[in-house]
Formats: C-alpha cells, sequence, structure tokens
C-alpha cells in the first residue's frame, strides 16, 4: 500500500470526522414517507461555497424547499421531500469549512441523483448532479452541495458529494487543494489529437514514460497490462481508461510511439506534444521534469533508433488515479513490485541491469492495490476483483491466501489454526480513525457468535508491537492482534486502504470483503454468509 493511498483513506477520514464534529445542528425536521413502516436512515444536507461575493466578511440567507433523490439501480425506490429549512452561509461555511443546511430522514437504499431546489441569497437555485448515497438504517450519511457564488446572476452548482469520504474529497476540491488533470491537447502513436477531457466519465489511470527508459517505465507497463486485462474480464473497458504521457517528446515522436505500442503488445493512448505543452502537463501535476545526465559509462543504445543515447535520462516514476470528474484521486509512485514469472517476454528482456535489480528488489505498488484504489469510484459496493498473477489472490470465491504473523500475545497466529471454523480478518491500525469503530464492533459479534464457531484474526498494518499492544490496552480490547509488520499481508490480499474486513467460511473460501468502515447491517448480512444456518 502506498503512502499515497493510506492518506487518501485514513487522513481523509479524519478530516471528515473532525468537520462533522464541530457541526452543532440547532435545528431541523425529520421527514418520514407515508407509508408502510422500513428501516429509514437520516441524511445531513451540508452547503460550502467555493468563493464569497466579495472580501470580507459576509452572511447570506439561505432556504431550502424541496429535495429529490433518485434510487439507484433499483436498490431503493425514489423519495421526494418538501422541505422549509432555512440557514446562513457565513465566511465559515467558505471551503473547507461548511453550514448545515437540514437533517432529513429517508429510506435506507442507495441512491443515484440528488436534485435540490432552494435559494441563496435570495437568487433561486436549483442543482442536479449524479452521486452514490448510501443511507443506512440508524446511521447518518453526509450530502455536500458545492456552489460558486459570483457577483452577480444565480448561484452554479460545482458538485454534489455523499459519504464521509466524498464529502471530505468535495470539500478538498472547492477549496482548491486537488490536483486536476490540465486541459492540453496533446497527440497520440497515430498523429491524432487527444485531449484527457475526452474521458471524463470514465476513471483514468495515467502514468508518465519515456521509451528510452529500460527500468521504472517497462515495469509499470507490464503493471498496467495486467490492470487492463483485469479491467477487460469485467468488462469495464466503457469505465476505465489507461493512459500514458512521454515526458520525452523531442524523442517520443508518434512513430516511435508506434514501435513502442508494437513492442509491448499496449493497447491504449501513448500521448506526446510539445516541449513546452508537455512540460507544463506534467509540471501540473507536480512531476519533476526530466534530468539530462552524462553517462557513468557506456551509453545504452537506443532500441527504437539503433543510435547511443546521449544522455542518461533519470525521471520520477508517476501512476495517477483520475476520478470521472477529473481529479486526482490517488498517487502511486516508484515501480511496481511484480512476479518475474507473470512479465512478458518482450518487456523482461527490455530491461537493463538496473531494471532487472528493481524487479528483484519489488516496488511500492502493485496491479492489485491499482485494481483496489477503483473499487470506490466505480462504486462496487466494497467487493473487490483480485489479479491472481501478481500474488493478491485474494477475491470473493477463492481460497484465502494463508499466513503466519506474530502475534501481540507472544507466539504466532496464523489462518490456518481457524480454519474448519469461519473467520473474520479484520485489517487495521491504530492511526485509522474508523478502525476504532470497527475494532468495537467486530470483538462484539466475535463475542456474540463464538459459540457459532466464529473466530476473529485482528490484523495489524505495519506497526510495533508496543504501539499495538498500548492502543489494544488504551481501548480496552481483549483480543491480541497479528502484526503484518512489513505489509505483505494486506498486500497480498490486495487491502486498498483501511479498514478491510475479509469473511472466510469454514472451508476457508472467501465469502465477502468489505473495505472502510463496517455498518451493523452489512456486517450481520455477511457474517450469515460464513456462519451458516
Amino acid at each position: 500500500m502506498s503512502q499515497a493511498s493510506r492518506w487518501h483513506w485514513s487522513r481523509g477520514r479524519a478530516a471528515l470526522a473532525a468537520v462533522l464534529g464541530t457541526l452543532v445542528i440547532a435545528s431541523g425536521a425529520a421527514y418520514w414517507l407515508l407509508h408502510r413502516p422500513q428501516p429509514t436512515g437520516r441524511v445531513l444536507i451540508l452547503m460550502t461555497v467555493t468563493a464569497p461575493p466579495a472580501p470580507g466578511a459576509f452572511d447570506l440567507p439561505g432556504k431550502l424547499s424541496s429535495l429529490a433523490l433518485q434510487g439507484a439501480l433499483g436498490a431503493a425506490g425514489d423519495v421526494s421531500l418538501h422541505l422549509d429549512s432555512s440557514f446562513s452561509l457565513t465566511r465559515a461555511a467558505v471551503a473547507p469549512g461548511t453550514a448545515a443546511a437540514a437533517v432529513v430522514a429517508i429510506p435506507a437504499g442507495t441512491y443515484g441523483t440528488a436534485r435540490l431546489t432552494g435559494s441563496l441569497g435570495g437568487r433561486q437555485v436549483v442543482a442536479t448532479s449524479p452521486l452514490h448515497l448510501q443511507v443506512t438504517a440508524g446511521q447518518l450519511a453526509p450530502l455536500l452541495f458545492s456552489f460558486h457564488l459570483p457577483r452577480a446572476g444565480r448561484p452554479t452548482l460545482q458538485g454534489a458529494y455523499a459519504g464521509n469520504q466524498d464529502v471530505n474529497f468535495g470539500l478538498q476540491v472547492a477549496a482548491g487543494t486537488v490536483m486536476s488533470v490540465p486541459q492540453v491537447t496533446l497527440t497520440d502513436q497515430f498523429g491524432h489529437p487527444v485531449s484527457l477531457r475526452a474521458y471524463r466519465g470514465k476513471v483514468v489511470i495515467l502514468a508518465n514514460f519515456l521509451t528510452e527508459c529500460q527500468e521504472t517505465c517497462p515495469l509499470v507497463a507490464a503493471a498496467l497490462l495486467q490492470l487492463q486485462g483485469a479491467v477487460d474480464r469485467e468488462q469495464l473497458r466503457g469505465r476505465v481508461q489507461i493512459v500514458e504521457v512521454t515526458q520525452d517528446p523531442a524523442h517520443d515522436t508518434p512513430p516511435i510511439l508506434r514501435r513502442y505500442q508494437q513492442r509491448f503488445g499496449l493497447s491504449w493512448p501513448l500521448l506526446t506534444g510539445g516541449e513546452s505543452t508537455i512540460n507544463r502537463f506534467w509540471a501540473a501535476l507536480k512531476v519533476p521534469p526530466v534530468e539530462a545526465l552524462p553517462w557513468d559509462g557506456p551509453a545504452l543504445v537506443d532500441q527504437f533508433t539503433g543510435l547511443p543515447e546521449p544522455y542518461d535520462l533519470v525521471h520520477a516514476s508517476v501512476v495517477d488515479v483520475i476520478n470521472p470528474e477529473g481529479y486526482v484521486v490517488t498517487e502511486y509512485q516508484s515501480w511496481p513490485q511484480l512476479g518475474a514469472a507473470s512479465l512478458p517476454h518482450t518487456i523482461s528482456t527490455y530491461l537493463d541491469s538496473q531494471g532487472l535489480q528493481q524487479l528483484h528488489s519489488g516496488g511500492s505498488w502493485t496491479p492489485q492495490s491499482l485494481l483496489d484504489s477503483l473499487t470506490p469510484l466505480l462504486q462496487q459496493g466494497g467487493v473487490y476483483t483480485s489479479l491472481a498473477a501478481t500474488g493478491g489472490v485474494a477475491a470473493v470465491g477463492r481460497t484465502a491466501p494463508g499466513f503466519v504473523l506474530l502475534s501481540t500475545a507472544g507466539g504466532s497466529g496464523s489462518l490456518s489454526a481457524g480454519l474448519g471454523h469461519p473467520v473474520l480478518i479484520d485489517f487495521w491500525a491504530t492511526w485509522c480513525t474508523n478502525c476504532r469503530a470497527d475494532m468495537r464492533l467486530v470483538t462484539s459479534q466475535a463475542r456474540r457468535y463464538r459459540g457459532r464457531g466464529l473466530r476473529l484474526l485482528l490484523v495489524d498494518y505495519e506497526e510495533s508491537r508496543s504501539t499495538v499492544l498500548g492502543f489494544l490496552r488504551q481501548q480496552a480490547i481483549q483480543v491480541p492482534s497479528l502484526l503484518d509488520s512489513s505489509g505483505q499481508i494486506a498486500l497480498r490480499y490486495g487491502v486498498p486502504g483501511l479498514p478491510v474486513a475479509v469473511f472466510v467460511t469454514s472451508a476457508g473460501r472467501i465469502a465477502a470483503i468489505q473495505v472502510g468502515q463496517l455498518q451493523p447491517e452489512a456486517l450481520a448480512q455477511d457474517l450469515a454468509k460464513i456462519l451458516g444456518p
């Protein structure tokens, strides 16, 4: 798991918790549908503005008139609520601040589109946006609307975000602290003009590369080939787009890019452009420029021109995950960890001595972790696919990978010791805010179902025994934890962020995987899959 991925999951949740923790709901209305009783959850409607209409203090009155939510894929019925909720937008509501506009109660379920009507500063507001709102019975779900307030004219919706993680991300977008893809025109390997704007609505995997690089870049290409295979197997090609953009446009012309593509069997766009355009593109994404250094020994021969390469080009390696709105949500740096047997022959023979050393030493991310980072963006309900060829073999329906780890209780613990019983594996860490709630929930359920054979394995990610012991004692948690000190078990299970719960049957097969904080109802449903009748 990369540090960027850890930040995205843990710090993002902690930031939102701080936002919600400071909100005081002075007044609000609960709206119940006049139908047969059904489980309900609450939705906290938050408002933020990207910029006030004038510098200094301001105080704009706001009012919500209605909220309509469309059920997603039949998972919930449509909801239409008439509101009469007044609030005020002050300087504190400027992103990343918020104003609480209302709390409403609606049937539990999944909703895909929101339509809000009301007014801001006496100006009418009608805002419609796609989103992914999961309302859980008895729980509070935040729903954020982000507006731009012009000096004159109607306020415009910048975006709507639902759920802890997306709301926090939306506040960062509104505050201008999230990188977005530069809107420049580049050229593909066939000489056709291309803008990444063409891929809006898709999740984009963007990597930098040089065709002359025989170290990191071929390894990244191999990882992307594995990712593309998984995307195709899951029939997600229409929703996921891989793109590579060179950092060496003087050399990487469309004819060279075509030869590079054909040599390695790449199916995605390879983009180049004018030197100033390429430099501007990567500078906007905070990728350092390429350094041209003299060779420390004989120069390598360019595999595409047959000529000695004039310089030793040194560059950073970055893979960005870009959401359908064009914002960078996760970044992976350095080279991937790959099994030598999984590398195509054309790529393994292209590697120079340093590239081979990187292959055998292992990298900081895997095709599995890259694939898993797409899951929240594709809204697949926390169940994700795994790439068996990369060693990340944890997937629903497959045998759970075995492991033996040191325990905080002394000695060691293993998955095999629990087999013959249903097992709940909970990946966690002391720095993960949502893990604390998960720990209390899973330990209580482990006690409840102990008589039915349930075994709980807590697996701490990359922390020392003393740190974990101190936390368990402070939280009065009696269950010992296993210590995944190197992170290799989390890597093998393809853990994209924390917490993650894996539900294993007594036969050792994975019945379900939940990413993110567990909710009691979802936990009960997944436990039922492994506990049996």
